[in-house]
């Protein structure tokens, strides 16, 4: 006779006789323990460092002992009880009020250092660049707080953030371009992180010409786009990740864009997709593009409706 096929449950029941019965207690142990791990050696730390002023201070002190930077410490809007813990002593504090008593301060012949907001920094690097006196970034843990001086001290190196986006030649990217955008800006390469496969994450570069400085509040687009259904980073996003804001850009420079964007795996459809780029001016208008003068222009590049955006491309998403 053939014999009957176990019930779903009589099945169940047998396997679960063969392991111990603290097991899958254990399986739940493991896990938590894994995630208190990985929260208590690499989130917690690097969530502390980001909030505290312990490791520029820290550094501060070792570079003073050295005597690579004797002076007092200038602080510039910053009311951080950690500067009371880690600091120098009140008297070798120097409480400044202004931009301008800033600028004074680090332009002094002799070694200056301060400890100013983030927000700070892109308006008194503009400045050092203009006037041509030196500004270096000598911690940038801190994720509200940097740390600047006149001076690089021996075995230092200059951690400005703004260095990663901006620089005095076209970066070398793996598609040149022309697309220009009225009198603000031209975007003269591009490239994606291929592979770009649906689940994962890719990372868009795009070199940026500035021609002038661009108004305060202006993102850019930069989609992938097959037909009207598969868009992937269909949303305006900021410029040189918020790093160096573009009414700060003067003509000559070159950005270096990038941006992080996730490749959806059921709404994205696989296939050659268009990469698409334009420029927001508000929430309710976009620049309007220059160059190419025509529907067409160098590079394949390809004007869209009504000159706000361009197809300046192909990738594969697979």
């Amino acid at each position: 006779l053939a014999r009957r096929p176990l019930a779903p449950s009589t099945r169940l029941q047998r396997l679960q006789a063969r392991f111990p019965t603290w097991l899958p207690l254990a399986l739940v142990l493991a896990v938590q323990l894994n995630e208190a791990l990985r929260y208590g050696h690499g989130l917690l730390p690097r969530s502390s460092e980001l909030l505290s002023v312990h490791r520029p201070l820290v550094r501060l002190a070792a570079w003073k002992a050295a005597g690579a930077l004797p002076g007092p410490l200038a602080l510039h809007r910053i009311r951080e009880p950690g500067v009371d813990l880690y600091g120098p002593p009140e008297a070798e504090r120097a409480a400044l009020t202004t931009r301008d008593e800033v600028v004074a301060w680090l332009r002094a012949l002799e070694p200056a250092v301060a400890l100013i907001r983030t927000s700070e920094l892109g308006p008194l690097f503009q400045q050092s660049r203009a006037a041509g006196w030196p500004l270096h970034v000598l911690d940038a843990s801190n994720r509200d707080i940097v740390l600047v001086s006149n001076t690089l001290p021996p075995g230092a190196s200059d951690e400005n953030p703004i260095l990663r986006v901006l620089s005095d030649a076209p970066p070398a990217l793996a598609h040149p371009t022309a697309l220009r955008f009225e009198e603000y800006l031209e975007i003269v390469g591009w490239q994606w992180q291929e592979p770009i496969v649906r689940g994962r994450e890719t990372t868009l570069e795009l070199a940026i010409k500035v021609l002038g400085p661009l108004p305060a509040g202006s993102k850019i687009y930069v989609r992938l786009q097959q037909g009207r259904l598969s868009r992937i980073n269909p949303m305006p996003h900021e410029l040189a990740e918020g790093l160096y804001p573009s009414q700060l850009w003067r003509p000559g420079d070159y950005i270096l864009h990038r941006f992080t964007v996730p490749v959806p795996m059921l709404e994205i459809l696989p296939g050659a997709h268009e990469v698409v780029i334009g420029l927001r001016r508000t929430e309710t208008a976009n620049y309007k593009i220059s160059v190419p003068a025509d529907d067409s222009g160098e590079f394949g590049v390809t004007l869209r409706g009504s000159r706000e955006f361009a197809t300046v491309g192909q990738v594969q998403v697979w």
